[in-house]
């Protein structure tokens, strides 16, 4: 009988501690080295969420001189960057008529474009988005932040030229600006 069980069990190797001991080892280090790099993963992830890694906007300062040309009827101004700055600027929908600052307003008003009075020569957000400058002078007459140069500037119907206008938005849709002064 015991010829027949050592026919069937084969013979055993005798184990090295030391061996074993060391395998257990590396399996170990393994282990503490993916947990390591999973947590140093997770911090960093969780830190580059918290600080922001753009560019930070700088806000506008009102500028004594320009700081490149000065403006006509039919040019736009180039802003250069001061002292190597970048400059972003965050942009309200509106339009530069007549000396002063018109907004758009509610989107369910209706525009009644009347008369023609101008074109929009300068769109301010291509011009110091791709200068990655603020220009801190002033801006020709019609220049804007909502729609694309040659849009046309009309009165809007029912209100003074210096309290509303009407300007093309494109696809046939105008938007109704108003003076902040009115």
């Amino acid at each position: 009988m015991t010829d027949r069980l050592r026919q069937l069990v084969p013979d055993l190797e005798p184990l090295d501690l030391w061996q074993v001991h060391r395998e257990a080892l590396r399996r170990r280090r393994r282990q503490h080295l993916v947990i390591a790099v999973a947590l140093v993963s997770a911090l960093a992830l969780v830190v580059g969420a918290t600080i922001r890694w753009w560019p930070r906007a700088i806000l506008a300062e009102p500028a004594a001189t320009p700081t490149s040309m000065t403006p006509t009827a039919t040019t736009c101004p180039t802003p250069v960057p001061r002292n190597g700055v970048f400059e972003i600027a965050g942009y309200a929908s509106g339009i530069y008529w007549n000396g002063g600052d018109f907004y758009v307003l509610e989107p369910t008003l209706t525009a009644e474009p009347g008369k023609r009075i101008g074109t929009v020569p300068c769109n301010i957000v291509d011009i110091q988005d791709k200068a990655r400058a603020i220009w801190r002078g002033s801006w020709p007459d019609g220049s804007s932040t909502a729609t694309r140069v040659g849009a046309a500037i009309a009165v809007q119907k029912g209100s003074p030229e210096s309290c509303r206008i009407a300007v093309d938005m494109g696809k046939g849709k105008w938007g109704v600006f108003q003076s902040k002064e009115c």
